[in-house]
Formats: structure tokens, C-alpha cells, sequence
């Protein structure tokens, strides 16, 4: 049976959501989009699901949109435009306000559309042969997906013009270098480091790391007072719903927290 463009496989508490379109390096189109958006509200519905990962069949990330296709239909380009980027505005919103940890795991392209969803996670593990490009300026678009956002804030406001004026490849170790990326890794231990890290957060207090996520977020917006309050609050909350008192206890008590079932 033919898997479908996008699909979601779940492992004890992580939802592993990956972009399937092998003949086109994971290029999406319309449905593409839609069916992302779908699997990522499905996973942030889930109670039991504490972490996402986010990735494309190996080999390739996601070549953005695919201009081919999009041409190629009925529709006029301007309605197929705003049509897919609406849809790619919500699940990178999704993925900012998603209280669960978002991981993606990048593993050879990641181009226009493709770079900005792989950078809208919270971390970003990518393999040696990892490629980011902003290549929007090269087909005569402005950047989507939220790059004018993310860029400046990773790799500083020179940099970033010089990545969405010239549209040039990044390749993987100078992507961790200049902070584009969160860790860059061998091809052979892209998938083990992954694993190893979304399992490493599931068994983290998920309302502590909702808390900070979004106070984090809101400091990259807002001012200090705000993010105080919200750390305030954070903290109140994390006494009252037992998560600090399970973590100050196994402390104490010289053993690993068991944040499971709070």
C-alpha cells in the first residue's frame, strides 16, 4: 500500500509527523500542506503524545513549494499562492504556540518554504549533508514561512539579508556554526540523536516546558515585565499541579523525577 504524502507514526509518548514525497525531494503542494496541518492538530489534540518530530523521507528535508505543480493545475498562480501560504502561516504558527517540544530532524534539502518549517521548530537537529536555502529571491518571491521572523533572531540582521538577497545553499556544519541550527550530526546518527533527545524531553515536566516555551517565544516579542509575570505564574502553577514537588523530591532524594502521570 502506497504511503500517503504525509503520514504520523507514534512511539510511547513522541508523534514522528513525515513529509512523503520521495520523486519530489518533499516539495509540497496544497494537499501536502493540508495533510500536515491535520496530522499536526491531530498530535497536539493528543494528551498522550509529550513530544514532535518533524521530518521529510531521508535524504531530503522539504524542497518547498512545488512551483511545478502549481503551475501545472487549473487553478491561476495567485489563488494557489495564498491559498498555500495561509495554510503554511497556521502550522508555523502551530508550531510556535504548540505547547509540546517540536523537533525537526533535517536530513539532506531544506529550501524556501522547506528552510523556514525546518527553523519554525524549537530545536533543529540536522545531518552533515543538510542544505538550507532562503531561495525565494532566486524565483522572484519574498520569503514566507516566517523567515523574516526566524532569520534575524538565529543568525543576526547582516546575515540575514545576506541569506534572503542571494538565496545561497548553507551547507550543515556552517549552518550549526552561524546558529541556524541547533546541532549538526553524522547521517548515521541523525535518526539514534534524535531519538535519544525527543525521549529525553517526553520524560521532562510538560507543563514546566510549556510554561518556559512560551515565555521564551513571548521574549523575542515582548518586554521584560511581561516575561517576568509569566515566569511568576509558571512557577505558582508548577506547585500547585505537582510537578515541583515531584522534581524537588527526587532531588533530595537522589533519584530520576518521574514526571509521567503529573
Amino acid at each position: 500500500m502506497e504511503k500517503p504524502e504525509v503520514f504520523s507514526e507514534k512511539k510511547d509518548a513522541i508523534t514522528t509527523i513525515t513529509i512523503y514525497r520521495p520523486d519530489r525531494k518533499n516539495a509540497v503542494r496544497s494537499q501536502t500542506l493540508d495533510l500536515l496541518w491535520k496530522e499536526m492538530a491531530a498530535a497536539a489534540e493528543d494528551e498522550s503524545v509529550r513530544v514532535v518530530v518533524l521530518t521529510g523521507v531521508p535524504g531530503a528535508f522539504c524542497a518547498g513549494a512545488d512551483l511545478k505543480e502549481g503551475f501545472a493545475g487549473e487553478d491561476p498562480m495567485e489563488r494557489v499562492m495564498e491559498t498555500t501560504t495561509r495554510t503554511a502561516q497556521k502550522i508555523i504558527t502551530w508550531m510556535v504556540n504548540m505547547p509540546k517540544p517540536v523537533i525537526t530532524k533535517v536530513d539532506g534539502p531544506a529550501v524556501g518554504f522547506g528552510c523556514n518549517l525546518a527553523l519554525g521548530a524549537d530545536i533543529v537537529i540536522a545531518s552533515e549533508r543538510a542544505r538550507f536555502s532562503e531561495i525565494f529571491v532566486k524565483v522572484g518571491l519574498a520569503t514566507d514561512g516566517g523567515g523574516a521572523f526566524f532569520l534575524p533572531r538565529l543568525v543576526g540582521l547582516r546575515k540575514a539579508f545576506e541569506l534572503v538577497f542571494t538565496g545561497d545553499f548553507v551547507e550543515g556544519k556552517k549552518a550549526e556554526e552561524i546558529g541556524l541550527v541547533t546541532r549538526v550530526v553524522p547521517v548515521a546518527d541523525l535518526d539514534r540523536v534524535v531519538d535519544e533527545l525527543a525521549q529525553k524531553l517526553a520524560r521532562g515536566p510538560r507543563r514546566a516546558m510549556a510554561a518556559t516555551k512560551a515565555a521564551i517565544y513571548r521574549g523575542l516579542t515582548g518586554d521584560l515585565m511581561q516575561v517576568l509575570e509569566m515566569e511568576t505564574q509558571a512557577q505558582i502553577n508548577a506547585v500547585r499541579n505537582g510537578e515541583f514537588t515531584e522534581g524537588a523530591m527526587a532531588f533530595i532524594q537522589r533519584r530520576d523525577p518521574d514526571f509521567r502521570n503529573i
